[in-house]
Formats: C-alpha cells, sequence, structure tokens
C-alpha cells in the first residue's frame, strides 16, 4: 500500500494503491552526485523508485521488502513465471 501527503494536512495520506510484491522484484540503484540510497521496486505496471536517509536504513527496507517477496513467492511458485523475467540494465 502506498500513499501521499495531502496538502491541506500534512499529517494524513491519501491511498494510491497497492503493489503486488508476488509480482514484483527489487533494482539496486547506484548513488548519484544529488540523490543516494535509491531502489526500485519493480512490478508490471509500474517502477516505484524508493529514496532512504542512510545506506543502513535502505538495506534494512530492501532487506524486508526483499523478505516478503520470498515469502509470498514460497507460499505460491508460480508467482516467479508470472512476474516475467527480472531485467538488468548495465
Amino acid at each position: 500500500v502506498y500513499g501521499e501527503k495531502l496538502r491541506s494536512a500534512p499529517h494524513f495520506l491519501k491511498f494510491k494503491g497497492a503493489i503486488p510484491l508476488g509480482l514484483s522484484w527489487l533494482r539496486d540503484l547506484d548513488d548519484t552526485p544529488s540523490v543516494k540510497n535509491m531502489f526500485q521496486i519493480v512490478a508490471p505496471q509500474k517502477t516505484y523508485t524508493i529514496f532512504t536517509d542512510t545506506p543502513e536504513m535502505k538495506k534494512q527496507w530492501m532487506t524486508m521488502i526483499n523478505t516478503q517477496i520470498d515469502a509470498l513467492i514460497e507460499k505460491d511458485p508460480s508467482l516467479v513465471q508470472k512476474r516475467g523475467p527480472v531485467r538488468v540494465h548495465l
């Protein structure tokens, strides 16, 4: 589940959608001079770019998300074929 802050009430979030983790995979991104600690959740219909405050937080987020993806795939191994090939951009 993901959302966006409301301009009128910054302590509240507006629901935008749900990410199908069982059909997704993570892509680690290199730091740039202007943006650090990035990774992407690559889903069938959309790619989500995530930024964290620290490298440690990035590692924690990626580990937790990968743990959930692995648990979903363990319950339903056919999800691997449904998500299609993992693409690596070099």
